[in-house]
């Protein structure tokens, strides 16, 4: 790996400096215990180890970014030749490199042969701690960068209760674990007011239903959800293996959204049926409360599936024809749509969330 901080003009010394002036850390307003409690501590450990004639005091502070740098790419690649291609430096210059860095912290770091290279005892224990500081100095070279271009942290995505619910939860921590200095806001959103909070810019990114591209939003999909009947455990239909559009005749409709989206599926299944619905709710949660209460059936998406158990409810597949839905993520066209957010739609859509 190839580490790069070209924004980053601290020595390490003006950085402990700065870090030492404050129990905060400026970036996330929390009391810092990483890099400036590595480096202290590392630097305790390092007067411990001194050899006689080492001056006291914070050694560690004596190496150079460059220094970390080659340790780290040392041991990633196994041999000095390979770090130094890596580095683009020649393979002496980066061996005067590491001299000059053990001289400075008064213990050998590699043990090298003919045949093998290897860390050494205390370069094993030493390693994490260099680790840690280029990961945060990482961190940092990110955040200045943000700054630069005028880009917050905070990614803010709208969506419906079960997306947010059932849907959302797995990706977020894995977006988070992949972009640690990414922070997300949910926002709640009824069904029908998703797309308006994105085209204000209330939101970065919505999640929602079969969205069409127009001159403002952009529509991105991401995975695919059946339309099923959730109805109650002693409901007629509810032991059937499948249930047809036609036999929703006759039974009070439960539907999420707008009265014409119910039409839109009907005409989709070429089903020639005057059903109105029963109960109109904006939150799918209302939805599946009127159904456990005996006030009718609904039709919704598969992927609520997760949330029926909290409700006592179950789940039949819509047939004849069977129809889907398609999850998308929205955002206002560029030069609207931030890094964060196109790091997100990216990762998303690799995720695949319907499989």
């Amino acid at each position: 790996m190839r580490w790069k901080f070209k924004r980053i003009s601290l020595s390490l010394r003006q950085w402990h400096a700065a870090k030492s002036r404050s129990e905060h850390s400026a970036f996330n307003g929390r009391p810092q215990e990483n890099s400036h409690c590595a480096l202290s501590s590392l630097g305790l450990a390092m007067r411990d180890r001194n050899s006689a004639g080492m001056p006291r005091g914070s050694v560690m502070f004596n190496l150079t970014l460059r220094q970390l740098r080659a340790i780290h790419t040392i041991n990633d690649c196994g041999s000095f030749a390979a770090a130094a291609r890596g580095l683009n430096v020649s393979a002496a210059a980066l061996s005067a490199m590491m001299r000059e860095a053990e001289a400075a912290i008064g213990f050998r770091l590699f043990e090298r042969t003919t045949r093998s290279l290897r860390l050494t005892d205390t370069g094993a224990e030493f390693l994490p701690h260099v680790q840690r500081i280029l990961a945060e100095l990482e961190r940092a070279d990110a955040f200045i960068q943000r700054q630069r271009e005028g880009e917050s942290a905070t990614l803010r995505i709208a969506a419906t209760q079960f997306l947010s619910c059932a849907v959302l939860p797995p990706l977020l921590y894995a977006f988070r674990n992949a972009v640690p200095e990414a922070r997300i806001q949910m926002i709640d959103s009824a069904i029908d007011d998703v797309i308006e909070t994105v085209r204000s810019g209330k939101a970065d990114l919505g999640v929602y239903l079969d969205v069409d591209s127009d001159e403002g939003l952009e529509a991105v999909p991401l995975f695919r959800s059946p339309l099923c009947v959730v109805l109650g455990q002693t409901h007629p239909l509810a032991d059937q293996p499948s249930i047809t559009w036609s036999q929703l005749a006759g039974h009070n409709i439960i539907y999420v959204g707008r009265e014409q989206n119910l039409r839109q599926n009907l005409a989709e299944a070429q089903v020639d049926l005057d059903i109105l619905p029963h109960q109109q709710v904006a939150h799918g949660t209302s939805a599946l409360t009127l159904v456990a209460a005996g006030e009718g059936i609904a039709v919704m998406t598969r992927y609520v599936q997760p949330m029926l158990p909290i409700y006592g409810l179950r789940m039949v597949p819509l047939v004849e024809p069977s129809l889907d839905r398609q999850v998308m993520v929205i955002h206002r066209r560029k030069p609207h749509l931030s890094r964060l957010s196109r790091k997100f739609v990216a990762f998303a859509q690799a995720t695949r969330l319907g499989d």
